[in-house]
């Protein structure tokens, strides 16, 4: 039959003429202007029958669009405003009202024999509906305030081909909701649109799902249909993947989510048909929430279909989205479960690759089409390689770990998206079920099935040379070459993967006690087996090797065993480097981990070197506020600040702070991750010696850290730990003695016996006993600490040098050694610090400032000049510590040679630091204070008012919470009787022997040179 009115010579308007008019007549409509006149130029003279078909077609959409306008109202006042151009073009007019309601011009050759019982047929009546529902539209407007049954609409959420959405509140008053009112667009006298929106509110009625929006209500207001559909708070997939979901792996969980709706809603004969990424949005809690049922139809028979839809919807799916469309959506087949599997790969291969599966060259609804309905959708692993340069307006960022997009992704997506219904997935959950094994990294249904598949299709395409004789060996060699070296390629995966499998079975298996004398191996006594034996098993697989290296680096580092993770670290970045290159996502990823672990040794400057090109050149590959470079900008912030570059790291910490904040207030991770990098900005304080900044942004965010969320335990207990350190250091004793050994058994508990995080613990319980004059447990403590750390690292000198300076401190300060004792050991720990220390190293002034006090409260001044002098000349980092230890240790050697001016001067320097740093309270200041005032009262030069200020200062400055019997009252009873009565007075005598009874009770001597020892050198 041919369709009338359509051209003047009918017997030759034959279904090849109609493609052709139909094709061109939809290019003509995308376009406008010159580029419209250049394609009518063209047609004209290729097909000029074709041409004079497309320029009536155009007219008539421009006559029908005109009269349209001039019932309606004024051009502005009508939906044409946004899209219509001026100028002589017909077409843009046409394509105003096709893209506004949502109609395909594609489909105008099946759908010219059937829409309408009478009146003009083809395009025109096509164009006819769109003008009628377009004047519907405009009768049908809407007010907020406007009440609806129960609900009173509040604002517009968006407009669509079925209608408008609006956000609602409950006005009843029976309880307080929100929600989301459908108001279905079609003209109020169809009685096939009427027993279409009763299907459409029982199909919604009956799913309840968790991950489908649920209908609440559904009625008529003013002769318009609507649905009141569950509002949901959230973010559209496509912003929360860019923004939260930067890996492969995060973007399938959403599909699995998503997937398992669309299961469900199967499961219950409801098939969605308009699956897209606007359609899905996710919850703040990070949960899917599938929307619009509302172009769903019952999975169930033909006979069926006949008698609730009409033909025109049967074959337009009511306004499917065809960027994710199947094949037989866009040809006018019945659609069913098939076609929601297809949208669902579409869907994958979106977000995977950051664009839309089909991007045909020639624009155009019709270019899509026939690439949806004539070419094999391209696979994953070359969409990433193969980026568009004109992106789509939906076009987001792809994974940011590409290398983890392979052949088993390459064959899940393209079984989903076959052109043949009945070659995909039969249902949704097998598609799920195989992004699942993906996930867990074990074998999918649907690989060798996929190999088959395309050499079928191989076969299928090239049957003519396959054919002849001579073409047919260079055929199949040629495919069996390809055929091999893919089949080769697979079996290598499978046995790398295969290999690395029984590897770790044998692991597994080797927890038998038999093989460890009966006693049963934990977990890290496997842990270390496996890290060995991984080199030289996989010594020929680099790949595996470095996988399995960052993996072991990665565990032993989140069990705070920095140097054992440390060698493997490097060799997973010397091998991605070899293998990828020195600026691949995985090379940098590699680097970061390194940079964190050398961080976490201490070794601050070569970790800023691993880190600062990971910083630099990581935001290629991934957003800057993606959660990974977040965390990455974070890691980077705290080697800034290890590297002594506290004015920078304070700036990034403060910026990711802002990026926190700006999230949502309901985003679960929102307080934790602000409380987080507040921590680690407290730390960063601590550097630069602003302890009273810092011990107040931790207790502001103490009760956070008290709640240790699971997803992030150990970073809780890091911050707990610091803020006992902070407030040990700032002389409060309240509670630290127990909280620091609370967290000790923690920390065994949690990552045994080996990991750092006790070290750092019994630093603290040794700085603890130290303020509290218990002499007998610091040195208890701090002999402990060393044998740790000459056990874990026997070779790692700065580690060790450290935990032996803290011990000659102690025994110098407690009199538990000799003088001789003292000063030897001081000696050789100097020694080895001018050979093992780098002087840019921030140990290298550290050690040295240290050592200087020491030698100069023995008298030695000059071994004192000497080290302050090679410090000060030799030393290169930028440690704001550092310039403060060195101050103390001039102050006291000013002192060792009488000079108390100098040593004045010094205090005045120290105190001012503290002052401005809002340090007011802490016995660190106490001491100082009192230095002072011991200082003045040896001068001899400044009167009784002063040197009682000075007094006032330090009472000033005791913290609360310090015990009555603590040794500061006695050093300020014994300094206040120096000044006021003199050596020669009882009161005096009095006082020194309280003090020296106090020493001797604590397990030690009073020491003859008192200044400088009220300072805490650690």
């Amino acid at each position: 039959m041919v369709p009338p009115n359509l051209s003047t010579d009918a017997k030759n308007f034959d279904a090849a003429f109609w493609k052709r008019v139909n094709s061109n007549l939809d290019q003509a409509l995308e376009l406008s202007g010159v580029a419209l006149d250049a394609l009518l130029s063209a047609l004209q003279l290729d097909e000029p029958r074709v041409a004079a078909e497309v320029r009536k077609m155009l007219a008539r959409a421009s006559q029908q669009s005109a009269s349209s306008t001039s019932s309606a109202g004024a051009l502005g006042a009508g939906p044409l405003t946004a899209v219509a151009s001026p100028g002589p073009s017909v077409a843009p007019l046409a394509t105003a009202w096709v893209r506004s309601e949502g109609v395909r011009p594609g489909l105008t050759t099946q759908l010219a024999p059937v829409l309408g019982a009478g009146g003009e047929r083809g395009f025109d009546d096509l164009l006819q509906r769109a003008l009628k529902a377009g004047r519907h539209r405009q009768k049908m407007t809407r007010n907020p305030g406007e009440r609806c049954g129960a609900w009173r609409i509040e604002s517009l959420l968006g407009s669509g081909g079925m209608g408008d959405v609006w956000l609602a509140t409950r006005a009843d008053g029976l309880f307080e909701a929100k929600a989301a009112i459908k108001f279905l667009r079609a003209e109020s006298s169809s009685e096939g649109f009427e027993a279409r929106f009763a299907q459409e509110r029982a199909l919604l009625a009956r799913l309840n799902h968790p991950r489908i929006a649920r209908l609440l209500d559904a009625g008529h207001q003013n002769g318009s249909p609507f649905l009141v559909i569950e509002y949901v708070e959230g973010t559209p997939l496509l912003d929360y993947v860019e923004r939260f979901a930067p890996t492969t792996d995060a973007r399938l969980a959403l599909i699995r989510q998503i997937g398992e709706a669309i299961s469900y809603a199967h499961s219950q004969l409801v098939v969605h048909r308009d699956l897209k990424p606007s359609n899905v949005l996710i919850s703040n809690e990070g949960f899917v929430k599938l929307l619009d049922f509302g172009v769903a139809g019952l999975i169930t028979d033909r006979e069926h279909f006949a008698t609730t839809e009409s033909p025109a919807t049967r074959l337009t799916g009511r306004g499917i989205t065809l960027e994710y469309a199947a094949p037989e959506q866009i040809t006018g087949e019945s659609s069913g479960v098939a076609s929601d599997v297809y949208s669902l790969g579409a869907l994958t291969y979106h977000l995977l690759t950051g664009q839309r599966a089909y991007l045909p060259e020639v624009p155009g609804r019709a270019a899509l089409e026939h690439a949806i309905l004539h070419t094999d959708a391209p696979r994953v692993s070359d969409g990433l390689r193969t980026r568009e340069t004109n992106p789509a307006k939906d076009t987001i960022t792809p994974v940011a770990d590409d290398a983890r997009v392979n052949a088993d992704i390459d064959a899940i997506v393209a079984k989903a998206m076959r052109r043949n219904a009945a070659d995909r997935y039969a249902t949704a959950g097998e598609l799920v079920a195989d992004l699942r094994r993906f996930a867990e990294r074990r074998p999918i249904s649907t690989r060798r099935e996929d190999r088959a598949y395309r050499s079928r299709l191989w076969l299928r395409r090239n049957w003519l040379p396959v054919g002849l004789g001579g073409t047919l060996m260079m055929s199949l060699c040629v495919g069996l070459a390809a055929s091999m070296w893919q089949y080769h390629r697979s079996r290598a995966e499978a046995d790398r993967a295969n290999r690395t499998v029984d590897f770790m079975i044998e692991l597994l298996g080797s927890a038998d006690p038999d093989l460890h004398g009966g006693k049963i191996p934990n977990a890290l006594d496997l842990l270390d087996a496996a890290a060995k034996e991984s080199h030289n098993r996989f010594r020929d697989e680099p790949a595996t090797e470095e996988r399995l290296s960052r993996l072991f680096a990665r565990v032993y580092r989140s069990l705070s065993q920095d140097t054992v993770a440390l060698p493997l670290a490097r060799r997973s970045v010397e091998l991605a480097s070899n293998l990828y290159g020195t600026d691949a996502l995985e090379t940098l990823r590699a680097r970061s981990e390194l940079a964190l672990i050398l961080y976490w040794s201490d070794d601050n400057e070569q970790a800023l070197k691993e880190m600062q090109p990971v910083f630099d050149r990581l935001p290629k590959h991934i957003a800057y506020n993606a959660p990974e470079m977040l965390e990455t900008r974070q890691r980077y912030a705290n080697i800034l600040a290890g590297d002594g570059r506290t004015t920078e790291s304070e700036k990034v910490l403060r910026e990711l702070i802002e990026a926190y904040e700006a999230q949502p207030k309901d985003v679960p991770t929102r307080a934790w991750k602000i409380a987080d990098v507040e921590g680690d900005l407290a730390a960063n304080y601590t550097r630069a010696s602003r302890w009273q900044e810092a011990l107040n942004l931790m207790r502001k965010n103490a009760a956070i850290y008290e709640l240790r969320p699971a997803m992030d335990l150990k970073t809780a207990l890091t911050h707990q730990g610091n803020l006992i350190t902070v407030q040990n250091i700032l002389g409060d004793p309240r509670g630290v003695e127990s909280k620091i050994r609370a967290l000790i058994e923690q920390w065994r508990s949690l990552a045994g016996e080996k990991t750092e995080r006790i070290d750092e613990l019994l630093n603290d319980l040794g700085v603890y006993y130290v303020v509290a004059g218990d002499a007998a447990n610091s040195e208890k403590t701090y002999s402990e600490l060393r044998d740790r750390v000459r056990a874990r690292s026997p070779n790692n000198d700065g580690e060790l040098l450290r935990t032996e300076l803290d011990l000659i401190e102690i025994r110098a300060r407690f009199h538990l050694a000799s003088d001789a004792q003292v000063l030897s050991g001081l000696q050789s720990m100097v020694d080895r610090v001018l050979e093992k220390i780098p002087p840019t190293s921030h140990r290298f002034r550290h050690y040295l400032a240290r050592g200087t006090v020491v030698a100069a409260g023995y008298g030695r001044s000059d071994l004192a000049q000497t080290w302050l002098d090679t410090a000060a000349a030799r030393g290169k980092d930028s440690n704001r510590g550092n310039d403060l230890r060195m101050i103390d240790a001039r102050n006291q050697w000013a002192r060792s040679r009488g000079d108390h001016d100098t040593t004045l001067e010094g205090l005045k320097k120290r105190l001012a630091v503290m002052e401005t740093n809002g340090e007011k309270t802490s016995l660190r200041r106490a001491f100082r204070e009192l230095d002072a005032a011991y200082t003045l009262t040896l001068l001899g030069t400044h009167d009784a008012t002063t040197i009682n200020a000075a007094f006032a200062r330090t009472r000033a400055a005791v913290p609360e919470g310090v015990p009555s019997d603590h040794r500061i009252y006695r050093q300020i009873a014994f300094v206040t009787a120096l000044a006021q009565h003199g050596k020669s007075s009882a009161e005096f005598i009095k006082a020194r022997d309280a003090l020296a009874a106090d020493f001797k009770r604590t397990g030690s001597e009073m020491p003859s040179v008192l200044g400088g020892f009220y300072v805490m050198p650690f």
